[in-house]
């Protein structure tokens, strides 16, 4: 290549020097700009604020069960005092993250588990869920037929409890003009998984909690061991396949990971008996791990992360 047309890739982008003028430049004066006047009393205009979303649903669901429903009301408190429903045309979704963000809870409740259900627009409904508990199911019956109003327009939820009499609840609605923010669904590939019998599985897990605070779960083909320890007692419970408790058992790979027993049993209850008697559990080594609830309401997931020791 000839050094007369060899040259960098950084410059094949400068511009070439301009050749020198050799005549004189006239320099024209700028046209003066004309200042508008400026009058001292004026104000600046009021720019119009956005309008406000109205993000509440108008809906409403019945059902003849409450004493399935107050079980599930106590289920989430049990995890928050606040709660947001979202109404969809065919489901109710109900997601919600404890304080910690340890624990998680994801239902979705189709139509069908209703008696009646009636969405005329998609929305949120965020209320106190400790107050609901506290005014509603006090002393509700097991023929009460419930209805559960959402109204937009006034942002209230309306319980109204039909039974030898009918009795109607208020409550004002919260994050009225907002979407209210949802956790993340974790994603997960299990490695093993196993279903128990709920009841016996959750007394057997808060008779651990008189060793220590928390627990060791190991699922191996041959079954599941459950392990606490505490400074003057270790405890052990194995569950063979096909016990009255280990109900079923599928392992690709070995899975371990220890748990906070203040969720699993004691406080929040991870495996709630009362909305099921069978629950299906999912683990990964040091990964959460995940319930399904088999209620009347349909699958109902929890989610709890594991204790990680350093």
């Amino acid at each position: 290549m000839s050094e007369q047309v060899c040259t960098q890739i950084v410059d094949l982008n400068k511009k070439p020097e301009p050749k020198p003028q050799t005549t004189a430049l006239v320099v024209t004066p700028p046209t003066p700009i004309e200042q508008p006047e400026v009058k001292v009393n004026e104000t600046m205009p009021i720019l119009d604020k956005p309008e406000k979303v109205n993000t509440i649903a108008d809906a409403y669901f019945i059902t003849t069960d409450p004493v399935l429903l107050k079980n599930l009301f106590e289920t989430i408190h049990a995890l928050v005092d606040e709660i947001t429903f979202q109404f969809e045309s065919d489901r109710l979704l109900i997601r919600a993250m404890d304080p910690s963000r340890v624990a998680l809870l994801d239902y979705c409740i189709v139509k069908e588990h209703f008696e009646e259900w009636e969405v005329s627009k998609p929305g949120y409904a965020t209320f106190n869920i400790e107050e609901v508990l506290k005014v509603v199911f006090s002393a509700i019956k097991k023929d009460t037929r419930v209805k559960v109003a959402v109204n937009s327009k006034e942002a209230k939820m309306v319980f109204t409890l039909s039974d030898s009499r009918t009795r109607t609840r208020e409550f004002p609605l919260l994050c009225t003009d907002e979407v209210p923010e949802m956790p993340p669904k974790p994603l997960i590939q299990f490695d093993a998984q196993f279903t128990v019998a709920s009841k016996q599985w959750q007394d057997d897990l808060k008779d651990m909690a008189k060793t220590s605070d928390h627990v060791k779960i190991n699922v191996e083909p041959e079954g599941v061991t459950v392990e606490a320890e505490g400074d003057l007692v270790k405890s052990e419970n194995k569950y063979k396949r096909g016990c009255d408790i280990l109900l079923d058992i599928q392992v690709q790979q070995s899975a371990h990971a220890k748990f906070s027993l203040s969720y699993l049993a004691t406080g929040f209850n991870f495996f709630e008996p009362k909305l099921c008697d069978v629950a299906v559990i999912d683990m990964k080594t040091d990964f959460p791990i995940r319930a399904t609830l088999r209620t009347p309401f349909g699958d109902l997931y929890h989610y709890l992360a594991p204790r990680i020791e350093t």
